[in-house]
């Protein structure tokens, strides 16, 4: 066994045929570094900031979100260090974007994308938006914060007394 082979097993991922990482504690692949980093440097280069997020989703930097940046030589330095990481976004009235986080989880018994088919069902289609699938299964969808009123009273309606 070579040492990357070693020290992929040693962190409890290994490789399979196609070349990605697998992760046998979640049995799921993990993209290549080098296609998280593409990614990281095409929101950048759209004009979303990113900064990199451990495996558990904390931040990788010392200031979390508030280091966010679009910088292609800060994220191709951060995804260098942290060749690993997961692509971390800010969120929130601040950086023009609300986010709606759907967990499918059986251990759990979360089944977001059944309760957002019947909210749809209920209330109609989501407008259009981004949408990213998240590691464990699960979604994030994106949206303006000016539907925020809209989405806190679909979600939480106890909050407007229904």
């Amino acid at each position: 066994m070579d040492g990357t082979q070693e020290k992929a097993r040693t962190e409890g991922r290994a490789k399979n045929e196609s070349g990605t990482n697998f992760n046998p504690r979640r049995g799921q692949e993990q993209p290549q570094p080098t296609i998280i980093l593409a990614a990281a440097l095409a929101y950048a280069a759209a004009g979303v900031p990113v900064f990199p997020c451990r495996p558990d989703k904390r931040p990788a930097t010392p200031n979390g979100f508030k280091d966010a940046s679009t910088d292609p030589d800060i994220i191709r330095a951060w995804w260098t260090r942290y060749p690993q990481a997961l692509i971390g976004r800010p969120t929130g009235a601040a950086s023009g974007v609300v986010v709606l986080d759907l967990d499918n989880d059986a251990t759990t018994g979360a089944d977001g994308d059944s309760a957002l088919a019947d909210l749809i069902a209920a209330y109609g289609d989501l407008p259009e938006t981004w949408e990213v699938m998240t590691p464990r299964g699960g979604r994030h969808i994106y949206f303006s914060p000016s539907l925020t009123p809209i989405l806190i009273f679909l979600l939480c309606p106890s909050t407007y007394g229904r």
